[in-house]
């Protein structure tokens, strides 16, 4: 990674009051043609990262660092659902974001939802998950599988 590149992330940090050191930061993915790669910043605090992503608009209005975009990495999963924005198109929904990993949102009658896993979007009035769309296994039918194994190996030990 370029010394450059390290000095623009440390300045970026800076400019919000957090301190990264050199050695926390990785550039991630595959050398693309005419694009930079990712780069991540590995937090032990959660209170310095939290400071940097809630920052991150205020950032982009300083002209060094208008073209530079600030994100959270989240694990594939909770990626997928985020893409979904929480599903707005489900109407019970009114304001969706994501922190530490996590999927918060609010529904419309004011009352508040922590989305970690597919099974929790039962929560917000799903009722027929679509783990195709999410790019997950459907696990209902691991489920009946699991159920029929067991009903054999019942029937056998009796």
């Amino acid at each position: 990674m370029g010394e450059d590149l390290t000095k623009i992330l440390i300045a970026i940090a800076g400019s919000v009051g957090v301190v990264i050191k050199p050695y926390v930061i990785h550039e991630i993915g595959p050398k693309r043609e005419g694009k930079a790669r990712q780069v991540i910043a590995r937090f032990v605090q959660r209170v310095p990262r939290f400071l940097l992503l809630k920052n991150r608009d205020e950032l982009r209005k300083i002209e060094r660092f208008k073209n530079i975009l600030i994100a959270e990495d989240l694990t594939k999963l909770m990626y997928e659902l985020g893409k979904f924005k929480l599903l707005f198109y489900i109407k019970k929904q009114t304001y969706a974001f994501t922190k530490e990993g996590r999927i918060h949102c609010t529904l419309s009658d004011e009352s508040k939802v922590t989305i970690e896993s597919p099974d929790d979007l039962f929560k917000i009035g799903m009722d027929n998950v679509d783990c195709k769309a999410l790019g997950l296994p459907d696990f209902r039918d691991a489920k009946k599988v699991q159920m029929m194994n067991l009903m054999k190996r019942s029937v056998v030990l009796k």
